[in-house]
C-alpha cells in the first residue's frame, strides 16, 4: 500500500507542470539513490553527448564556469577530471542532491563547489562566470521560468551561455511553435523560435551533436540531448 501511494504522488507531481519544481526538490523521498545513480551515469553512453558538451566547453579555454541545474555535479565532474579550471561550480533547486553530490565529490578531493539554488533566480552578481550552461533542464521549465532563467544566465555570465537540449527547430507536422507544450510528460517547444522571439538581440551558434539528428526533429526523445544552443556575451 505504502509503494502504491509514493507512485501514485510520483505520478501526480511529473504529470502537473505547476508541481514540477517539488517533483524535483523531493524526489529523493521517492527515489532516494537519484542523486548517487545520475553521478554514476556519467561513464554511460547514455545517448545524452555530455562527452560532447564537455569537450565544446573544454575547447572553449574559459576558467571560470557555473552550471544551472547540476544535480549531483557529473557534468562538472568530467570537466574537472579533462582539465584544470580556476574555478567549477553547480547549482540544483534539490537540496539533498546537492549534499549528495558534496559527499561524492569529497571522496575524489574535488574542487567543484556546490549550493541549493534556482535557475530562475540564481544568487550571483552581474558577469559572475566566464560561462553558464545548463544541460537538459530546459524541458522541465514553463515558458515563463525558461525565459527567466535564460535572462539570468546571461546576465551573470560574461561571455558564454550554452543550453544543452534535446531539439533546435521542429517538424510543422508537430504543429508546436516557441511556447512549450506538454510531450511525453515533458514541455516541448521550438528553441530556434523561442529564442527569435524572445532573445533576438543575442547571435546564437547551433552545434547539432550528431551528423545524423534530421534538421527539423519529429521523434523526439529526452534521453537525447543532440543540440548545444551557444550565446556569446561579449
Amino acid at each position: 500500500m505504502f509503494y502504491y501511494i509514493i507512485q501514485k504522488i510520483k505520478k501526480i507531481l511529473w504529470s502537473k507542470p505547476e508541481y514540477r519544481n517539488l517533483y524535483w526538490r523531493f524526489k529523493h523521498l521517492i527515489e532516494p539513490d537519484w542523486a548517487k545513480v545520475y553521478f554514476d551515469d556519467r561513464i554511460l553512453n547514455d545517448g545524452r553527448n555530455r562527452d560532447k558538451l564537455i569537450e565544446f566547453i573544454n575547447q572553449l579555454n574559459q576558467k571560470n564556469i557555473l552550471e544551472i541545474g547540476c544535480a549531483s555535479g557529473a557534468n562538472l565532474f568530467l570537466l574537472e577530471e579533462k582539465k584544470k579550471y580556476d574555478h567549477l561550480e553547480g547549482i540544483d533547486i534539490s537540496n539533498y542532491c546537492i549534499k549528495e553530490g558534496k559527499k561524492i565529490l569529497k571522496r575524489y578531493n574535488s574542487n567543484i563547489v556546490l549550493k541549493q539554488g534556482n535557475a530562475i533566480k540564481p544568487n550571483y552578481k552581474n558577469k559572475s562566470f566566464d560561462i553558464v550552461f545548463i544541460s537538459g533542464v530546459a524541458f522541465d521549465l514553463t515558458d515563463k521560468d525558461l525565459f527567466l532563467a535564460v535572462t539570468e544566465s546571461l546576465r551573470i555570465s560574461k561571455k558564454y551561455f550554452i543550453l544543452h537540449i534535446s531539439n533546435y527547430k521542429l517538424h510543422p507536422s508537430l504543429n508546436i511553435k516557441s511556447k512549450g507544450v506538454l510531450y511525453k510528460s515533458h514541455f516541448l517547444r521550438d528553441y530556434h523560435l523561442f529564442f527569435k522571439e524572445n532573445f533576438a538581440k543575442y547571435s546564437k551558434k547551433i552545434i547539432k551533436l550528431k551528423k545524423d539528428t534530421p534538421e527539423f526533429g519529429k521523434e523526439i526523445t529526452y534521453a537525447n540531448l543532440d543540440y548545444l544552443i551557444i550565446i556569446e556575451i561579449f
